[in-house]
């Protein structure tokens, strides 16, 4: 028996055997097969990101690109940014075998301090995670406005944020 290569993916194929013989041909019963849809495949470039420290209010955005290596479609469903300092656009998307889609993720604190977590994806087939990292700061101020002032023998000043 030998195989058939270069078959189309979702498409029905009808076969059947024969053989030769000195009384001539003889044909079996025509089988039918319908090849299966070509697998998708999830990717995304990069695989991790840390936005370094920001001052509270900034925005710094990162894209990353999620390509189907595969054939099919790869049906993203939901797309998850690891916490509420960052926003994701767009939040689900289809992609064709051999194409990609570029997300584009938002990093603006509005707290101090670490802000990691991961960026989700679901899709059909299964749950993938891009590592996120960056942090929140407060900014010096420039000016006394806000400043409280302290007498003695050496008067200092502490800023207060608004």
């Amino acid at each position: 028996m030998s195989g058939l290569t270069n078959l189309t993916s979702s498409t029905t194929y009808f076969v059947r055997a024969y053989a030769l013989n000195q009384a001539g041909y003889a044909y079996g019963d025509q089988q039918s097969f319908t090849t299966w849809d070509a697998l998708p495949v999830f990717s995304v470039t990069p695989t991790s990101h840390d936005f370094g420290t920001l001052l509270i209010g900034e925005l710094a955005q990162q894209t990353f690109t999620v390509s189907n290596t595969g054939g099919g479609y790869l049906y993203i469903t939901a797309v998850t940014p690891p916490d509420g300092e960052y926003s994701v656009s767009p939040t689900s998307a289809t992609i064709a075998g051999s194409e990609n889609q570029t997300f584009t993720l938002t990093f603006t604190p509005s707290t101090a301090g670490a802000h990691n977590g991961n960026l989700a994806f679901t899709d059909n087939t299964g749950n993938h995670t891009v590592a996120i990292t960056g942090s929140g700061a407060f900014s010096a101020q420039a000016d006394a406005v806000n400043a409280l002032t302290f007498t003695g023998t050496n008067d200092q000043y502490i800023l207060v944020h608004d």
